[in-house]
């Protein structure tokens, strides 16, 4: 079963993803003096047993992409995004997750890039700047967000995406 698990202790320490066999839902199990491990599935909330990709932002929340959707967890409660609950959120099926000091940067199993900032999710695509809908690759190199797609890579500029010029690139 996938899950959450979370180390507590003397520090705020970011949360471990785990396969728990065995450990019961929000069972607490101490690891070490000061030290408890603390464990979430299903059952507790979580939308689905699996969990694509994490992040943990400036405030300490830890966020999930599963299959059903992004997941807020603080340490004690999951709070769920997802498409009924964001018109935003085209697709609940999220497996990629990253973010920078702005946003949060999800791909969707179709392929979609999705931008959330400001408590607001935007799905970006041609009328932003991508030479295609379809993302293949997503990276951040020295602040700089990357897009690659099948008709060519685009960087993200602040509020939209630049197209690399192919007439730069090496024969």
């Amino acid at each position: 079963m996938g899950a959450i698990s979370y180390v507590t202790g003397a520090r705020r320490a970011v949360a471990a993803l785990l396969v728990a066999a065995g450990l019961p839902a929000t069972a607490q199990v101490e690891i070490a003096p000061g030290w408890s491990l603390l464990h979430w599935g299903v059952e507790d909330g979580m939308p689905v047993g699996s969990i694509n990709a994490m992040t943990q932002d400036d405030d300490g929340y830890l966020w999930l992409a599963t299959m059903d959707g992004l997941v807020r967890f603080d340490g004690h409660h999951l709070q769920i995004y997802d498409s009924a609950s964001h018109p935003g959120l085209d697709s609940n099926r999220l497996i990629r997750l990253e973010r920078d000091d702005d946003a949060m940067w999800l791909l969707t199993e179709n392929r979609h890039l999705l931008r959330y900032a400001d408590g607001e999710f935007q799905r970006l695509g041609v009328e932003h700047g991508l030479p295609d809908e379809r993302v293949t690759a997503l990276k951040n190199a020295n602040g700089r967000w990357w897009v690659g797609t099948r008709a060519g890579a685009a960087w993200w500029d602040g509020r939209r995406f630049q197209v690399l010029d192919q007439q730069r690139w090496p024969d």
